[in-house]
């Protein structure tokens, strides 16, 4: 579901590009540390928008073109926003009944932690632009947050235009490690969160080798050693010998 990448530095992205989502998450180690496009992490939303001159700007318009770093990008000319749905009316009515699932008896057992209605109304939005990428995108950001107040939701059981297909000797996991069981990881540690993502993974007992791409048994792993990869069988010559 997601490319991740993680590094030394304590950043954590995830993009999944078939439903267009993008999470940017940084160690508790840059709290109050950070500016830019991507708000302050000081626990403090409404200083996000703020600008390199220090003002804190008024709308999302303002706030990007404050942060151009080269002149040679030209500010876009602030247009009114208008409702998606006014100007992609027969979207509407799809939008309007598919993203009501946030308000019903699916998700109910989130709703007292965090309120549908803001996700609800994105939702609205974001469908009637794109249909059912945005839609699916808008249900799983949902059910993500949720998986933060330990609320599981499987989601794409009851919503077939956002069913996962997941590759051959891979299964779907509504609440798998962030980390993917894979040959390499015998080798080398994987540092881990401590959440859990949705996603395709392989069946326990097996792991994903980069060379056949698929889900193989512990014996068909490779062996990694000094960078290289040795197939199970092989003979290693090193200095002290075989």
């Amino acid at each position: 579901m997601f490319l991740q990448v993680r590094t030394a530095l304590g950043l954590h992205l995830q993009y999944s590009w078939r439903e267009f989502r993008l999470y940017l998450q940084v160690d508790e180690l840059w709290k109050g540390d950070t500016v830019g496009l991507c708000g302050t992490f000081n626990g403090n939303i409404q200083d996000d928008f703020l600008s390199p001159s220090g003002m804190i700007e008024s709308t999302p318009h303002l706030f990007g073109n404050a942060w151009r770093v080269s002149s040679a990008c030209v500010p876009s000319q602030s247009v009114p926003q208008l409702d998606p749905c006014d100007t992609h009316q027969q979207a509407a009515s799809y939008a309007s009944e598919m993203c009501d699932i946030l308000n019903q008896e699916l998700f109910s057992a989130c709703h007292e932690y965090l309120s549908p209605v803001p996700f609800h109304q994105q939702c609205k939005a974001d469908t009637c632009k794109c249909g059912q990428p945005c839609l699916c995108s808008s249900l799983a950001h949902y059910a993500r947050q949720c998986r933060k107040y330990s609320i599981i939701t499987e989601f794409r059981a009851s919503v077939p235009d956002c069913e996962v297909t997941c590759p051959d000797t891979m299964e779907y996991g509504t609440c798998v490690s962030s980390c993917q069981r894979r040959c390499s990881s015998l080798s080398t540690q994987q540092h881990c969160g401590e959440e859990c993502e949705e996603g395709c993974v392989c069946p326990h007992g097996t792991f994903y080798s980069t060379h056949t791409h698929t889900c193989v048994p512990r014996s068909s792993c490779p062996c990694s050693f000094l960078g290289a990869d040795y197939a199970p069988g092989d003979v290693i010559m090193t200095s002290a010998g075989v």
